[in-house]
């Protein structure tokens, strides 16, 4: 903002120069708030998505309602053009806020909903170093701890346990083409009540993302056209009978169906 008020052209001038050494060239920019005047296809290709970090946030801290975690996510897509919103940075913490995990008071499986919302959902996931490994830190500098290696005789422990689901999160997005394409559809089910509904849809393929926020399991029932599906995170196969499959989704749990 503060480029752009001293020099209203600069953007425009500087994507036509990037573009002309690489028409590949990503250009992005850190926009806290509504960045919809940068993204009109003459300035940045997107931003860093703090619109969605402030409302997961809010979802994972505040007990904000699901369907108001829904509005705010579909606001940012009505807002923006489709070609930035898939071009987007979500993320959960960076270098100017603290650590996702000091937000959620220490909660690994709410920053595990926090990180399976980044991977499936449109835009690029942007992990801010160590989050993968279970690094902690309040507001700036304390957010900018040294990264933590695994090495022999290291008294500082990574979690690997967090470490190996980054991993399987990471290998599920670059696996499916529909996780970084696909339409999006998203909604509350089960009376509205902590459980969330997200789906791909890319052609005939599509991919279901069921999220249980509370802390209590969920019986859900899902109306599915086929015999069998199978969930990515815990790599099982679910019969589905008479077009429809009953799950029991523990409290702060998630499946991701294909």
């Amino acid at each position: 903002n503060e480029v752009k008020d001293r020099n209203p052209n600069f953007w425009d001038n500087w994507r036509d120069y990037v573009k002309g050494i690489n028409p590949e060239a990503y250009i992005t920019g850190e926009v806290w708030g509504d960045a919809g005047e940068y993204l009109k296809g003459n300035e940045f290709d997107g931003v860093m998505n703090y619109r969605f970090r402030d409302a997961v946030v809010k979802l994972l801290t505040d007990n904000l309602e699901v369907e108001q975690f829904i509005s705010d996510i579909n606001k940012v897509k009505a807002e923006y053009p489709e070609p930035a919103y898939y071009s987007l940075l979500n993320l959960i913490d960076s270098h100017d806020t603290e650590r996702f995990l000091n937000s959620v008071e220490m909660d690994k499986e709410k920053l595990k909903i926090a990180a399976f919302l980044q991977f499936i959902m449109p835009g690029a996931p942007m992990i801010y170093y160590g989050d993968e490994i279970g690094i902690k830190g309040s507001n700036d500098p304390d957010n900018r701890r040294t990264m933590l290696w695994e090495e022999p005789n290291n008294r500082y422990k990574i979690d690997r346990e967090l470490l190996d689901f980054y991993q399987k999160m990471i290998r599920i997005r670059h696996d499916n083409e529909i996780l970084t394409d696909g339409k999006l559809d998203i909604k509350a089910i089960n009376d509205k009540k902590g459980v969330i509904l997200i789906t791909r849809k890319l052609e005939n393929e599509r991919i279901i993302g069921i999220i249980n926020i509370t802390d209590n399991e969920s019986k859900i029932k899902l109306q599915l056209n086929k015999n069998e599906i199978f969930d990515l995170i815990n790599e099982q196969s679910y019969k589905v009978e008479n077009d429809e499959l009953t799950v029991i989704l523990e409290g702060k749990g998630f499946l991701l169906f294909k």
